[in-house]
């Protein structure tokens, strides 16, 4: 992955925030990867690798890049609470102004009562920006992350790096998602023959 153009909040993964105005190789944790898909925000970037790993780093003041602490990640750096999600491996991802969508393979049991024990059953979690986040999902974070602590909506609106399941598409397996500035688009198709009726 080559990144260039403006550094601000560590954007361009190279672990600082000056510019570079020519195209340069970012190292560091995600040179091991295989990278298949890029996203760049507002003012953070978004990387997926064959193996559904997701990566961020830049601006982090909302918690678009997944990790706790601190307001800008200046390299890339892995979005370990994705691992307890849906069935592990990322499938898609877009980043919007500030905050990040990401497709999940299933099976999503912890999430969705009931759910098909399918790993083509996608569906879309979200991290970032509070208020967007909030309002596009029901806020109720994976039961590994929720146990022993807060209810699962006071506990994300305070953890907005959390990745929150987004609701409305739990009957339907979602192949690849897209953001604009404050607006998403899913694409989805039906959940596979013989789990219509879970």
């Amino acid at each position: 992955v080559f990144s260039w153009g403006v550094g601000y909040q560590g954007r361009l993964g190279h672990g600082d925030r000056d510019p570079c105005w020519v195209p340069k190789k970012i190292t560091g944790a995600l040179e091991p990867y295989r990278v298949v898909d890029i996203s760049c925000g507002s003012f953070h970037t978004v990387a997926l690798t064959s193996c559904g790993q997701v990566f961020c780093w830049g601006d982090n003041a909302n918690g678009q890049c997944g990790v706790t602490g601190v307001d800008s990640v200046l390299l890339p750096t892995q979005v370990h609470s994705l691992s307890l999600v849906g069935g592990g491996i990322a499938r898609s991802i877009s980043s919007g102004r500030q905050h990040t969508s990401v497709v999940m393979s299933g099976p999503h049991t912890h999430e969705i009562p009931h759910a098909p024990l399918i790993e083509d059953h996608g569906q879309v979690y979200i991290f970032g920006e509070s208020k967007i986040a909030s309002n596009m999902s029901s806020a109720a974070p994976p039961s590994p992350l929720r146990d022993g602590g807060p209810n699962p909506q006071t506990r994300s609106m305070l953890s907005p790096q959390l990745p929150r399941l987004l609701r409305g598409m739990e009957t339907s397996n979602v192949v690849s998602v897209v953001s604009g500035l404050y607006h998403s688009l899913a694409l989805a198709e039906a959940i596979p023959k013989g789990y219509e009726e879970w």
